[in-house]
């Protein structure tokens, strides 16, 4: 799936960052705190798949929840 909405933002000319289970423990820091700060950054295309825990999206304004999982309820969610 994030292949395909990466695919869109590249066809569509959006700064995005990718943070799935193939991202570097070292780089994942980076990523997060690139999103947080930079607002020229329109997407942060986040896998439940990259798996830890205390990721911290504070610059977000919306999420879009995209899950191929029949139920959600393995899953706990959080927003204010």
């Amino acid at each position: 799936m994030l292949d395909i909405l990466e695919f869109f933002m590249d066809k569509l000319g959006y700064k995005y960052l990718r943070l799935d289970g193939t991202t570097s423990v070292e780089e994942r820091q980076t990523l997060i705190d690139t999103f947080n700060n930079d607002e020229s950054v329109f997407v942060f295309l986040l896998s439940t798949r990259a798996g830890g825990l205390g990721i911290n999206l504070t610059a977000g304004m919306f999420i879009h929840i995209f899950s191929l999982l029949s139920s959600l309820s393995s899953h706990v969610f959080s927003h204010t």
